[in-house]
Parts: structure tokens; C-alpha cells; sequence
């Protein structure tokens, strides 16, 4: 999962939710020792409202971590380049 090209796609409201919810400001982000569950959990609160699924923070903490990594790829995800051989 390409985190930073998911978070090209977020609207500047967006980021600054991102940042609320994972506690990290976006400098941090890729950083050795970041936590990521916090990163994963806002990216996936996101993606869902954007969807429109309407899950809260407390239900997407109480997802395990393929679903929650699902969701997100799935409204953010970025496509991989085509082999051009």
C-alpha cells in the first residue's frame, strides 16, 4: 500500500482530519517508528465517508487490519503503472 500517493488524493480538509485522527503532522508520516495503526485507521475513517458507509472512528479501530487496509484501497487506492513491456 502506497500510503503517500493516498494521500495525494485527499482534499486539504481531508489532511488536516488525517492529522487529527492519526496525532501525526504529514512530515512525520513516512519517519522509521511511526506508529502506523494510527495512519491506517485515519486513512480508512476517510476513505468510508467518503464512500458514504458511514462507519465511525470506534468501528473502524474494530476492524481487523485486511479489512481496514481493503477499505482504504479500495476509495484511495492508487493503480499500479502498467508494465510497458
Amino acid at each position: 500500500m502506497d500510503t503517500s500517493a493516498m494521500l495525494d488524493r485527499l482534499t486539504m480538509g481531508e489532511l488536516e482530519q488525517f492529522e487529527k485522527i492519526s496525532g501525526l503532522p504529514m512530515d512525520e508520516m513516512g519517519s522509521p517508528g511511526t506508529p502506523k495503526a494510527g495512519l491506517l485507521i485515519a486513512l480508512a475513517y476517510i476513505a468510508a465517508r467518503r464512500n458514504g458507509t458511514g462507519e465511525t472512528l470506534e468501528d473502524i479501530r474494530a476492524l481487523p487490519v485486511s479489512k481496514v487496509e481493503g477499505i482504504v484501497e479500495t476509495v484511495l487506492g492508487v493503480e499500479d503503472e502498467p508494465d510497458p513491456t
